[in-house]
């Protein structure tokens, strides 16, 4: 329950299965790591705890809390999303029920280590469906059933929150994600280190909490950029800062479809992103600038020199976002999903 898209998601899909008489979600997280429970119990989502820590004792624990969990609640489809939860539900599948039907999303193209890929293809004879956002991202570790189902927002939500907010001052570009070597946010301490060598008049907003913040907040210290740089943390007002912001810009090292990348997207935000993951086509036929991390600070620079190209970008994107990306279509496609392999 951190601060991350795949965490976003599920919050999203069970607001939506709410609203749908015909089903019900249970939320499960595996850690003691709750920064979003607060949205979930705001929207009245139960959050089960398997208080699963580094030790073995604790996974066999969550294993058999995941059985409880799955007959207290008539659980009829497991859906596992990221790695660790992958493999606590495989386990438990394993160990409880070779018939329940288990459903598993990586959200990433990168799971950080052979080990890591090695275990999921060990037991992906286990899992009756592996959820990619496109077809690039097929794996050598997926299982035979492949389901491509594009992330998804409420889109009405994020608009209405961040609506008719005035800009601000001096040109602004955010970033909003974990501060972690993935995201590799100190790319753009670079590209504002060198930006500030021709222009003054801007600032790079950081939205997120994470292990390299300390690190990160130093760098700016040292290389004289708190003028132009400050990390706002964890925020619940996203959507007002992406309104008030100009452009959104994403250094990532690797990346699945980024949720932070949509929702900058639905407030008609231009987007400058590194060509991963599913971006590559998301930011294709001028909805977006993509680039290589060398070419950030001239994008930067080129976007505000040319502020209206970067609104067409921003339109033009926000158009395909909306057409494609809603929260209610994806939510169908995991229905659709979930209903044939209840019924299989």
């Amino acid at each position: 329950m951190g601060l991350g898209g795949a965490e976003k998601l599920v919050l999203d899909l069970s607001k939506e299965s709410k609203r749908d008489d015909l089903a019900g979600f249970v939320v499960a997280s595996l850690t003691e790591e709750l920064t979003r429970l607060s949205s979930f119990q705001n929207e009245d989502i139960h959050v089960f705890r398997l208080k699963m820590s580094h030790s073995l004792a604790s996974v066999f624990r969550a294993i058999n809390m995941l059985k409880e969990i799955v007959r207290s609640q008539e659980v009829k489809v497991i859906h596992a999303h990221m790695y660790h939860a992958g493999v606590i539900s495989t386990l438990y599948k394993l160990f409880y029920g070779l018939k329940m039907p288990l459903v598993f999303t990586v959200h990433n193209t990168n799971i950080k280590g052979r080990s890591r890929e090695l275990i999921l293809r060990l037991g992906r004879n286990l899992r009756n469906a592996d959820v990619i956002f496109s077809k690039e991202q097929q794996q050598f570790y997926h299982c035979h059933n492949l389901k491509v189902i594009p992330n998804g927002l409420d889109f009405d939500q994020i608009r209405s929150d961040g609506s008719e907010r005035k800009k601000y001052d001096v040109f602004t570009f955010v970033n909003v994600g974990n501060i972690e070597q993935q995201k590799n946010q100190i790319q753009l301490l670079d590209a504002a280190k060198s930006l500030k060598l021709t222009r003054q008049d801007f600032q790079i907003l950081f939205i997120g909490e994470g292990s390299l913040k300390n690190s990160l907040q130093y760098q700016i210290e040292k290389q004289n950029l708190s003028g132009h740089v400050k990390l706002l943390g964890a925020r619940d007002d996203v959507p007002e800062i992406l309104s008030r912001s100009h452009c959104f810009v994403l250094s990532s090292l690797w990346e699945g479809m980024p949720i932070s990348v949509l929702e900058a997207a639905a407030v008609g935000l231009p987007v400058i992103s590194t060509a991963v993951g599913k971006l590559q086509e998301l930011l294709a036929n001028e909805r977006g600038r993509l680039v290589d991390v060398t070419q950030i600070a001239a994008a930067m620079l080129a976007i505000m020199m040319d502020c209206e190209a970067g609104k067409m970008h921003g339109s033009k994107l926000q158009k395909y976002v909306l057409q494609n990306f809603s929260i209610k279509l994806c939510y169908q496609r995991h229905l659709e999903l979930y209903d044939s392999l209840a019924q299989d």
